[in-house]
């Protein structure tokens, strides 16, 4: 990466701030001269009681991700990702 942000949807089962909901939020994959870092977003992209809803968040929002699927080294709270 040259200066450019890869956008990353995250999803969340029960955070510790949102405990028994899923919540969405957006990381950025940036690099400069080599040096690759992980910028997080503050705000939520959605929050819902169910899985569903907060992709129907994600798809209306954020249209064209691509659902990858949780990777089994990821923390247990994490869902799913979208890039």
């Amino acid at each position: 990466m040259n200066g450019e942000r890869l956008e990353i949807v995250v999803v969340y089962r029960s955070p510790s701030d949102y405990p028994g909901e899923f919540v969405a939020r957006c990381q950025y994959a940036c690099g400069e001269g080599g040096e690759p870092r992980i910028e997080r977003d503050p705000e939520l992209l959605a929050r819902g009681r169910t899985l569903e809803e907060v992709r129907k968040v994600i798809q209306a929002k954020r249209p064209g991700k691509a659902l990858l699927e949780r990777h089994p080294l990821d923390d247990p709270v994490i869902v799913e990702t979208w890039i």
